[in-house]
């Protein structure tokens, strides 16, 4: 793990809305990561299939998506906001 309070995060894109979703992602994901040492603080699915992007959080400090509270189920991301890296 990072030092100097620092945090490491994943994050993976989902652009199919009829055969991805955060629970098949998390159901597939938790149970691989939990078993590793070196598994990422914060997991996250950012769906950008829509016109409206919106992440979800899959495992955060070992708390899989399903055992998450529902205010931090959904974030809502701009994608005009964004700036291109490439």
């Amino acid at each position: 793990m990072p030092d100097e309070g620092g945090r490491v995060v994943l994050v993976l894109e989902e652009n199919d809305i009829q055969l991805t979703s955060p629970s098949i992602v998390a159901d597939a994901f938790v149970p691989l990561a939990k078993e590793r040492d070196d598994r990422p603080d914060e997991t996250y699915l950012v769906i950008t299939c829509m016109d409206s992007w919106h992440a979800c959080p899959i495992l955060i400090d070992g708390r899989p998506y399903f055992d998450l509270p529902d205010a931090v189920s959904l974030w809502w991301i701009d994608r005009n906001a964004l700036t291109s890296l490439t």
